[in-house]
């Protein structure tokens, strides 16, 4: 019976992420920007960028620690 279950949870959560995938697709692309508002010359960051520098930099330096976590565990 608990193998049935595992089997059906999994089902589900497939099935979920397929309708959840199709569903972030549809939208429309959003218009595009004036013709004046370039912001990309002179050193200027562009209007709506978003910086990955300290999040990206936090998840390697975590994965890197638990990889040596693991390594060592298992020696």
């Amino acid at each position: 019976m608990k193998k049935y279950i595992i089997r059906f949870t999994r089902q589900i959560a497939i099935i979920l992420f397929v309708l959840i995938s199709n569903i972030s697709f549809s939208q429309p692309p959003g218009p595009p920007p004036p013709p004046g508002d370039g912001g990309g010359g002179g050193g200027e960051i562009p209007v709506g960028g978003s910086p990955i520098d300290g999040g990206l930099s936090i998840f390697i330096l975590l994965g890197s620690a638990y990889g040596a976590y693991k390594y060592k565990k298992n020696k």
